[in-house]
């Protein structure tokens, strides 16, 4: 993730983060405190194993994905539009932008070429393939 990125996600996170104290605040009346050393230390093993399941389950996923037959997956359309939505979850876009074009080319549905298709495109750091484009024209 570039930097610019990286920033652009820290300030949303900040920006969700005050506007969920400010409603439990005034919503629930739970207020919002910073918590003493020895209760931070208590707390500290939740927030990291949230953190971490937030962040593995993309990978637990992409094992399961990766743990089918393969042989029987060639051509099976949902496989690799999962494993393109998987990557792209795990910022791992070249291998997104592969599995979402061989999911676009097994699809004989415009809409759903055209949509799979889009997920690549839209990035805007991504150069437009001259394969996109042939695979529209079918």
């Amino acid at each position: 993730m570039s930097e610019a990125a990286t920033h652009d996600a820290i300030e949303a996170v900040a920006r969700d983060f005050v506007r969920t104290t400010g409603r439990l605040h005034r919503d629930a009346g739970i207020p919002f405190r910073v918590p003493d050393l020895p209760e931070l230390s208590e707390r500290l093993s939740f927030v990291l194993d949230a953190i971490y399941a937030a962040y593995t389950t993309g990978w637990d996923c992409l094992h399961a994905l990766d743990a089918l037959p393969q042989g029987s997956l060639v051509n099976y359309q949902p496989f690799w539009a999962a494993r393109g939505h998987l990557m792209e979850l795990l910022n791992r876009k070249a291998e997104a932008d592969q599995a979402f074009t061989r999911a676009a080319s097994l699809t004989d549905d415009p809409a759903l070429r055209d949509y799979l298709l889009r997920r690549i495109e839209k990035r805007p750091e991504r150069e437009q393939a001259a394969t996109h484009q042939t695979l529209r024209s079918e």
